[in-house]
């Protein structure tokens, strides 16, 4: 079973580069997407067309993995996309599965 969930939100530019790396690092968890919409970001961080609208466009990942496995997961991620507005949490995923 999966202990925890990695959930990523990230800009949709950063989008490709950051499923790329789950892929190559963490290709046997699950990996969902959606595209989200982020709210309450700095203002200055958004385009003309998201200022207007009041939202940022964003993609949130959600990956499951072991404590051990989120650890590693998460320093990779900030070795390679620091600096990139991307956020990120961790919660515990009291059950996993297939029906």
């Amino acid at each position: 079973m999966s202990d925890f969930c990695l959930v990523l939100i990230c800009p949709r530019e950063s989008e490709e580069r950051v499923l790329d790396e789950l892929l190559v690092v963490a290709g046997d968890a699950v990996i969902v997407s959606s595209p989200a919409a982020r709210h309450g970001a700095h203002h200055g961080q958004l385009s003309n067309m998201e200022k207007v609208t009041g939202r940022g466009l964003a993609t949130q990942i959600q990956v499951l993995l072991n404590e051990e496995g989120i650890g590693q997961l998460v320093a990779r991620l900030k070795e390679s996309f620091t600096g990139k507005r991307i956020q990120y949490w961790v919660i515990p995923a009291h059950s996993a599965g297939e029906l």
